[in-house]
């Protein structure tokens, strides 16, 4: 019984450090965010907001990375994706509200 009641404990510690890794990554993830949608002023047009070669240089490090650090790339890129495709759009909204406040709507 000690034993199933140390295996209890351990699963319990364990998921404690991951909720507290998930936690961090929630917020890392909203810095990302943060720093994204400050990008949006920089922009010169809606067009400019996509900019692939920057896109294929974060994906290629981000697999790079995982690779060094034994992640599945595939799992990896399409994380990072995902975040480049949420990026992308709010910083999209984000230069559309800046259009709207330079013309006073």
């Amino acid at each position: 019984m000690s034993s199933l009641s140390n295996s209890i404990s351990d699963l319990h510690s364990l998921r404690k450090q991951l909720d507290a890794i998930d936690s961090e990554l929630v917020s890392v993830l909203a810095k990302r965010m943060s720093f994204s949608v400050q990008a949006a002023q920089f922009k010169s047009s809606a067009s400019a907001i996509c900019d692939k070669q920057r896109e294929s240089e974060i994906l290629k490090s981000a697999k790079e990375k995982a690779l060094d650090l034994g992640l599945n790339p595939g799992l990896t890129l399409e994380i990072f994706s995902s975040i480049l495709n949420f990026s992308r759009t709010a910083v999209l909204n984000e230069f559309k509200n800046i259009e709207l406040r330079k013309n006073g709507k």
